[in-house]
């Protein structure tokens, strides 16, 4: 059994990406957004189902499938990113058996330019380290 991966592939888009409409309760803080800032680390295992393969190739066809889905996909959720990653790996590299994917969401918030008398009209944000969610996901070949 051979097994390969990614780690800590850091990506962000600034558009193309929502998350609204989920259960709220007393504890909820994040807000809905419909169009938000979606930084990521993401990490990737794989394994292969063969005996041998061209796991350059390999490697290469499943980061790209990464960057290709992050960048062009219109998320509406950090978990139907991975999900869509996921299948695409797997068309890419049908050597591949099983991938798990697994994308810390890094929030990025508008930085207060008030104590400076300024506006900020969502142009400068800062990365912070409150909460976050971890998601994770296996997808196998049927």
């Amino acid at each position: 059994r051979v097994e390969s991966g990614i780690e800590n592939l850091v990506v962000l888009k600034t558009t193309a990406s929502e998350f609204w409409g989920f259960v709220r309760d007393e504890y909820t803080t994040l807000p809905e957004v419909r169009d938000r800032i979606f930084a990521t680390s993401v990490s990737a295992r794989w394994t292969y189902g063969g005996d041998s393969a061209d796991y350059n190739s390999c490697y290469q066809r499943a980061r790209d499938s990464i960057l290709d889905v992050f960048a062009a996909h219109h998320s509406l959720a950090v978990q139907q990113t991975e999900y869509e990653m996921g299948q695409a790996i797997l068309k890419a590299c049908p050597e591949i058996d099983e991938v798990t994917l697994s994308m810390p969401n890094q929030h990025r918030i508008p930085f207060n330019l008030q104590p400076f008398g300024l506006e900020n009209r969502n142009e400068i944000f800062v990365p912070t380290d409150e909460p976050y969610g971890l998601i994770s996901a296996t997808l196998k070949r049927a």
